[in-house]
Parts: structure tokens; C-alpha cells; sequence
């Protein structure tokens, strides 16, 4: 059984590809790509120890993987948006300035040294890194042994390919965890094809991918489902299963879902530090927000506050933050989450963030409530609920709605007032045309000062 991505795609078998825009690499050709970009990075950078990634191109961040087993290189996996900082080795699709280019490497690579990183020196050789979605904070990078990225990725293989393989579309950003390991790295441990679109791909597009490759499953995010909830079903009868990660679905599009689509869709719950936690069926969950039991090999409790704790051997090592790799939030050998949860019939059902508590005059409510209750209303199609300061009473509520007509929805205060308690109720309403999103579709809390 393989510890580094190069033994994977050796065990992967012949049939094991990823198709980006039309280009297809192999396993074996991916192997090849990786081993030479090692030996020329090697060659021209001393061989390097920090690596920064800069790409979404499944291909390239595949063979950059590789390269870095063999270099013994951590590497950070960036958004190609994103700022890639002013240390390491940086590695892009697109051409550099003062950069080199790669050679015997497809796809493109284009390489800029900017010297050592700092704290380059105190992660393992093998670590990989991605930013944690900042839907609640600044952006932190994980740090995470390769070897317990497997273990997550073989987690999810089982859960979602048979003994048979079946080809995938995935439209998910893969320079994070969610699409490394669902994405990537399970596709290869299955022996999949797997063809990559933008996170931006609409439903027809999608649609047109699964009919041309046969697709049986699909990984996507919820904003597409959002969409696809809404399309016709016959475009989508071929798939077997639709996997959605980084935020629930709102009621009406899983409602739409269950009553229109075939596909099973399954929600995945977890975090960038522990990976995956579960993956469950909607259909078989009967609360908002529930999520489920735990897959084999991770452990679940709530603690005596009511925050979800998680035991796994895919837990990360630490925060790469200011040139220092600082601990995880563990207690006892328990990660803390800082999710509140509780358990019903189906399992854990989230409620809140232990930060999302708002202190109304002293009297406390949760966001995740208040955003319950106010996404039932039949005209809301989403929901957001931001704190903003007030003087009387330190903090109030603020809600941000999308509305399925686009216009306002003027009894939404009397329908919070026949639902909350008084000091619950939104003190305004904001009609908004869309909610601000991650790169994997989680909602961005910035409350207002």
C-alpha cells in the first residue's frame, strides 16, 4: 500500500487518469511528469524544501505532488487567485517573471525561486498545506503529513466507488483539502478517471461532461446543487451518486432534489484540519444540519458545552502561521472543532459555532437559529445573519437574504416575530442578490462594527 502520491499512481492501474480541458495525462504519464520535475527543480533550485503551488490545473497540481515526494518538499497549495507571497519556490501555469520554465513537463510549469520560506525548516518532508476557508477568520495554512492525507483519502474512496470503477466529474477547487483527497487523490486509491471543470461550470456544461465521459458520480459544491436543483432531471439521470461538501443545502433545493433527481447526494462533513468526518445520505436525515455518524476510523463526541470533538488519524500537525508551526486546538487528544453539536435520531446534527453566539442585552442566541428559522420562510431562497454593534444593547442581529423572486419579502419581521423570542428578531433586514463565498461555497461571516 503506497505512502507518497508516485506509489499511488503506480498501484492505480492503466485505466487511472485526470482530463483538464481536454487534456488527458495517465497515472503513469503523471508519474513520468513528476519525476522530471523533480530532477529539473533539483537540478536548478539546490533542491528546494518549500514549494508554493499556484495552480487549479488537477494535472499540474498532480505532478507537483509527485515532484515533491521525490524532493522531500512541503509544498502549499494556493488558489491561483490568491497572493502567493514573497518566499519559496514558486511553481505556476502561467509564465513568471524572471521565472524558468519547465522542461520535459506537461502541462506547462513555470518555476520562481524567492528563496527560503520561513518555518520552511520545522514542517515534515512530506507535508502538505492548504488554507482553511476563513468563512469565519483570516485564512490559516494547515499542515498536514502526506501520510495522513491517505488515510482521509482511502476513507472516502471506500464511501463512494465500488469495486468496479466508474468515471467522475469534479467541479471543486483541488488546491483545497476537499478537492485533493475527494477529488485526486480518491480518484487514483479507486483507479477512476477523473475529469476536472471550474467551480464555475454551470449545469449544462456539467451535464454535457457526464453524458460524453459516463459519468456515474459527481463532486461539486453547494452552489451547484443549488442549480442543478432547479434543472431539468433528465439531464442528470445518468448519475448514480452527487457529492456536496463545504456548507448545507437550503431546505427548498434539497427539497427539489429529493422529489425531482434520481442521484443519491451525499453531504460531507469535515474540516481542513481533520479531513473528512462523515459522508451521509440526505435522505436519510430528517434535521436541518444533520450530518450524520462518523466514518470507520474517526471518533465523534460532544463535549459537555456542546462542542463537537473529532479523534482521526488524518488530523493535521499544526498551522503554518508567521514562520512558526503552532498546535491545533486539542484537548486530551481530542480536536475541538468549534462546531456545537448534539445528537438526535440520525446521528450529529451542527447547531452553531461556539463563536457564532450572539449576546443580545445579556440574553443569548445563535446565528445557526436564527438563520434556521428565517430559511424556512417560503420566499427566502438563502440566509445569512451577521452581529453588529449596539450601544444599548452590544450586539444585534443582522439579516442578509436572498429572495427567490429577487424582491423584497415584507413579512419576513412578522414571520421571525411568530417564531423567536422578541430579542431574536432581526433589528434589519437586508435584501442582498447573492451571499459572500469561499472558493468551496462556504458563506463569509464579517460581522459589521
Amino acid at each position: 500500500m503506497g505512502t507518497t502520491l508516485d506509489q499511488v499512481l503506480a498501484d492505480a492501474g492503466h485505466d487511472a487518469a485526470v482530463t483538464v480541458a481536454g487534456n488527458r495525462w495517465t497515472a503513469t504519464e503523471l508519474r513520468t511528469a513528476g519525476l522530471r520535475m523533480a530532477e529539473d527543480l533539483a537540478t536548478r533550485f539546490a533542491r528546494p524544501r518549500f514549494i508554493v503551488s499556484s495552480t487549479a490545473n488537477a494535472g499540474l497540481i498532480t505532478t507537483i505532488a509527485v515532484a515533491a515526494g521525490h524532493l522531500g518538499a512541503a509544498v502549499l497549495y494556493l488558489d491561483p487567485a490568491a497572493e502567493p507571497g514573497d518566499e519559496g519556490l514558486l511553481l505556476s501555469d502561467h509564465p513568471l517573471r524572471n521565472g524558468h520554465r519547465l522542461g520535459g513537463v506537461s502541462p506547462d510549469c513555470y518555476a520562481l525561486d524567492r528563496g527560503p520560506a520561513a518555518g520552511g525548516e520545522l514542517l515534515p518532508p512530506d507535508s502538505v498545506m492548504f488554507r482553511t476557508s476563513g468563512s469565519t477568520g483570516i485564512p490559516r495554512a494547515v499542515v498536514k503529513s502526506f501520510s495522513r492525507v491517505l488515510n482521509d483519502s482511502r476513507r472516502i474512496a471506500a464511501a463512494l466507488h465500488g469495486p468496479q470503477p466508474e468515471p467522475v466529474v469534479s467541479a471543486v477547487p483541488i488546491f483545497h483539502s476537499y478537492g485533493f483527497t475527494h477529488a485526486l487523490v480518491a480518484g487514483f486509491l479507486a483507479g477512476v478517471v477523473t475529469t476536472f471543470h471550474a467551480p464555475t461550470t454551470l449545469p449544462a456544461a456539467l451535464a454535457a461532461t457526464i453524458a460524453d465521459t459516463g459519468a456515474r458520480t459527481l463532486i461539486g459544491l453547494p452552489v451547484q446543487y443549488q442549480l442543478i436543483a432547479a434543472a431539468s432531471p433528465h439531464r442528470f439521470a445518468a448519475l448514480t451518486r452527487a457529492v456536496s461538501a463545504g456548507a448545507p443545502l437550503p431546505v427548498d433545493a434539497l427539497r427539489r432534489i429529493r422529489a425531482n433527481h434520481r442521484f443519491t447526494l451525499l453531504n460531507v462533513f469535515g474540516t481542513s484540519e481533520t479531513g473528512t468526518c462523515t459522508i451521509t445520505d440526505v435522505a436519510t436525515v430528517t434535521e436541518v444540519n444533520g450530518i450524520g455518524e462518523p466514518l470507520p476510523g474517526v471518533r465523534a463526541e460532544v463535549d459537555e458545552a456542546g462542542e463537537l470533538m473529532i479523534q482521526t488519524d488524518a488530523l493535521a500537525d499544526g498551522y503554518l502561521d508567521a514562520g512558526e508551526v503552532r498546535p491545533l486546538p486539542v484537548r486530551d487528544g481530542w480536536y475541538r472543532t468549534g462546531d456545537l453539536a448534539e445528537r438526535g435520531p440520525d446521528g450529529l446534527r451542527i447547531t452553531g459555532r461556539a463563536t457564532d453566539v450572539i449576546n443580545i442585552a445579556g440574553r443569548k442566541t445563535t446565528r445557526g437559529r436564527l438563520e434556521s428559522v428565517l430559511g424556512q420562510h417560503p420566499d427566502v431562497l438563502e440566509v445569512q445573519v451577521v452581529v453588529a454593534a449596539d450601544e444599548a444593547r452590544g450586539q444585534i442581529p443582522v439579516a442578509r437574504v436572498v429572495s427567490r423572486h429577487g424582491g423584497p419579502v415584507p413579512d419576513l419581521l412578522s414571520w421571525s416575530r411568530d417564531r423567536l423570542a422578541a430579542f431574536e428578531v432581526p433589528r434589519r433586514i437586508e435584501l442582498c442578490a447573492e451571499l459572500p463565498r469561499s472558493a468551496t461555497g462556504k458563506l463569509l461571516y464579517r460581522d459589521e462594527r
